[in-house]
């Protein structure tokens, strides 16, 4: 389009900027110069041959249609030169924040995964399946439908031929290690084969649960979510059919999951009483790049439970308060009544209302209180709390892999948020937009968790 300047001369208008327009474009925005609205904006591309469509003030621009096979960018030049407009673009989709397309998210899972920013850290990244996550527990469902695309597998192992294939001292572990020990099992449990053994599958369903929520499979169309979608978990069987076990165990446990490449442990269990051989398992997981995860403990303030109190470990406490509103809707801005507070404690993660796997054996049976013919259960404890957290440094190892233990801790714990009462609630997406030169050096402070825990051994 020629204009006439001053003094008669005619000169052609300078060009608007474009905001390249994708190559399959459908529709450009033409933003007006001053002076003019976008209705007469509209009118005068209509008579210079483009379909415009119908535009309201507030949309600030006019929409011109792409006409089917027309390059965008020829439209967009065109535009640009008009000399009616003072930039192009693209009138490009937006998208709702990620959520996963589970079925029981939007009724069961949604409101504490909210609070912890879980869909804003999924534009960012749901998860690689290169991180391992060791549960430290009564083992997995090996069988459970939200389990199974998560399931570890040791490649270098053949499962049943009852022989260590690949020599790292346990029989048919092709998925995971059990270390339970026939003297101390609840003689109910029925275990006939001396550890460790690779049977691992999960014979009271807590096990299951926590790793539900830290890895189960997501948008996968089935049950639940976990924090991450991909991660790969490893079962580490410690405890017996009655969720109890021996130091000695879950020491044992915790080298094997390192010297398997564990990145992440979480431990969901405690002992009031310290442990030099849990301490030393531990020291050794983290010396092997292991990040160590460990629930807090429910019993009031008091401090954490070990290992969760060791002062490298990552010390989870639950939050979670319900309200008087009739729809029993959750507070997770405040700790939970039951949960551990005070020394050792880092960081306050939902346990109320929380929802998880079951083994489909194990429905309606003992505490675990099913939905109507499906696998899934909703509970309560700091246990549940840990694995929130352990599925967010899983979130965080995806976004910077290879990144220490000691850095992913110190991202969870320096982006906390705080809560009602000042306590520091994990904020997945927070730790995944942190800075590492914002963060202090690990051990020298914890954000939210008063001094005086145990000396390294």
């Amino acid at each position: 389009m020629l204009v006439a300047a001053a003094g008669g001369r005619v000169e052609r208008p300078r060009s608007a900027p474009i905001l390249a327009p994708p190559a399959d474009a459908d529709v450009l925005l033409a933003l007006p110069i001053a002076g003019i609205e976008p209705a007469r904006l509209a009118a005068a591309l209509e008579l210079l041959g483009h379909h415009t469509l119908p535009t309201h003030p507030l949309h600030g621009a006019v929409r011109v249609v792409v006409p089917p096979g027309e390059e965008p960018a020829a439209i967009a030049r065109a535009l640009a030169t008009s000399g009616l407009v003072r930039a192009v673009e693209a009138d490009g989709l937006v998208h709702a924040t990620r959520v996963p397309g589970d079925p029981l998210y939007v009724e069961l899972q949604s409101s504490y995964l909210d609070a912890v920013r879980a869909p804003e850290a999924w534009e960012r990244t749901r998860g690689d399946r290169e991180v391992v996550i060791a549960v430290i527990d009564t083992g997995i469902d090996l069988t459970h439908p939200d389990m199974q695309r998560a399931l570890w597998v040791n490649a270098g192992e053949i499962f049943g031929n009852e022989r260590d294939d690949d020599g790292n001292g346990c029989i048919d572990d092709a998925f995971g290690c059990s270390f339970v020990s026939l003297a101390t099992a609840d003689p109910s449990c029925g275990y006939r084969l001396a550890p460790p053994n690779g049977l691992v599958s999960d014979d009271e369903g807590h096990g299951t649960f926590v790793a539900s929520i830290a890895a189960a499979s997501g948008d996968d169309g089935r049950g639940i979510t976990g924090v991450t979608w991909a991660a790969r978990l490893l079962p580490v069987k410690v405890l017996d059919c009655t969720a109890t076990g021996r130091i000695s165990d879950a020491a044992a446990g915790i080298r094997y999951a390192a010297r398997q490449g564990a990145d992440i442990i979480n431990i969901s269990f405690g002992s009031p009483s310290d442990s030099r051989l849990l301490h030393e398992a531990i020291s050794e997981a983290e010396a092997a790049g292991a990040l160590v995860v460990a629930s807090a403990g429910n019993e009031g303030p008091g401090g954490a439970t070990f290992p969760a109190r060791y002062d490298s470990v990552l010390s989870v406490t639950a939050s979670g308060v319900r309200g008087a509103a009739a729809d029993g809707s959750v507070d997770y801005e405040r700790g939970a009544h039951f949960a551990s507070t005070g020394d050792g404690v880092d960081l306050f993660a939902p346990g109320l209302d929380v929802a998880g796997a079951v083994p489909v054996a194990l429905c309606n049976r003992g505490l675990w209180l099913c939905r109507s013919e499906e696998p899934y259960a909703v509970a309560a404890g700091s246990s549940y709390a840990a694995p929130l957290a352990a599925g967010a440094a899983a979130l965080v190892l995806a976004e910077r892999p290879g990144l220490a233990p000691a850095l992913v801790r110190a991202l969870i714990l320096g982006s906390a948020r705080r809560g009602a009462g000042g306590e520091p609630l994990l904020d997945v997406a927070a730790a995944l937009e942190a800075e590492l030169f914002g963060i202090g050096v690990p051990g020298t402070a914890r954000p939210g968790g008063p001094p005086g825990r145990p000396a390294a051994p």
